[in-house]
């Protein structure tokens, strides 16, 4: 896991793949966009 449970990073984590899904129209946050989003938080 990569954010441990902590809510901050999850929340985190998770605008940075909205914004990554949106800039890419995607329809639905797959496993590609959350791995980028953990690359870009450097969560890896």
């Amino acid at each position: 896991s990569y954010t441990q449970g902590n809510p901050r990073l999850i929340d985190n984590l998770m605008t940075d793949a909205f914004a990554i899904g949106s800039q890419r129209k995607c329809k639905v946050i797959d496993a590609d966009i959350i791995r980028d989003a953990v690359e870009n938080q450097a969560l890896d």
